[in-house]
């Protein structure tokens, strides 16, 4: 949570910041030109579909303030 917080964590936009990596491309969906951000993965992945509607109840969102005013209790 710290790092999605602070925007330093392990996302490959991130890591490209940092010059370790030369490709932004998102590891799960592979998706040219789609580059992995936390917006993308909790957003819109097509890989992360199921996930987000198993856990979100929906399995898209536009921007991450639909996601942060979804009640989880």
């Amino acid at each position: 949570m710290i790092g999605i917080l602070t925007g330093r964590n392990l996302v490959t936009a991130h890591i490209y910041r940092m010059g370790l990596t030369e490709r932004e491309v998102c590891r799960k969906c592979q998706e040219k030109g789609t580059r992995e951000t936390i917006e993308h993965l909790l957003c819109s992945c097509p890989a992360l579909a199921r996930l987000r509607f198993k856990h979100f109840e929906a399995p898209q969102y536009e921007t991450l303030e639909d996601v942060s005013l979804m009640n989880f209790c």
